[in-house]
């Protein structure tokens, strides 16, 4: 059992017409929890057409420790302007026994990003989510989306699906 002091997510939008969103929210689900993401940049849409970020909640991960491809790393509002109620190390502290995985000790806990849409639908065209990233192999895990290919994306939404489970991908190396 090790805690879970870092998660990142990258989620990118398809740059694609009416791919974006302009109200609801965006939630990652993991260790039986969800967290809201939103940045904490004034006056940005973070799920727009084309966008690609990668938000940080809890520790900052170490330096050189994701990958060059990583997108701006930005800080996920909800982590400090909540009170530390959307941080995975306060209150409800997350352990890495209850990660998803071949030899985790519990299997009952997927790894999900969840829209929740006023009326909008987004096409998800990427998801990645770290957990511990820079520390031992052995605590740092991986999920993805499934989407490969160039053209391939998930349209969420109101009328299409909420939820896009992240395949899981092993401990990192």
């Amino acid at each position: 059992m090790v805690a879970i002091t870092t998660i990142t997510l990258t989620l990118a939008t398809k740059n694609i017409a009416n791919g974006g969103i302009d109200s609801g929210n965006v939630y990652l689900g993991i260790c039986g929890r969800e967290f809201r993401i939103e940045s904490a940049i004034e006056d940005d849409d973070d799920f727009q057409r084309g966008s690609r970020w990668t938000y940080i909640l809890g520790d900052d991960p170490p330096p050189g420790t994701l990958d060059d491809e990583s997108p701006p790393l930005i800080r996920n509002i909800h982590n400090t302007t909540e009170g530390n109620k959307n941080t995975p190390t306060i209150n409800y502290p997350l352990d890495t026994v209850s990660l998803v995985g071949p030899g985790a000790l519990n299997f009952g806990f997927p790894v999900y990003v969840r829209l929740d849409p006023e009326d909008d639908n987004w096409a998800l065209e990427y998801a990645r989510c770290s957990v511990n990233p820079g520390t031992q192999n052995a605590n740092y895990w991986v999920w993805e989306t499934l989407m490969r290919q160039p053209d391939e994306f998930l349209w969420l939404g109101p009328r299409c699906g909420k939820y896009c489970y992240l395949g899981y991908f092993g401990k990192a190396g």
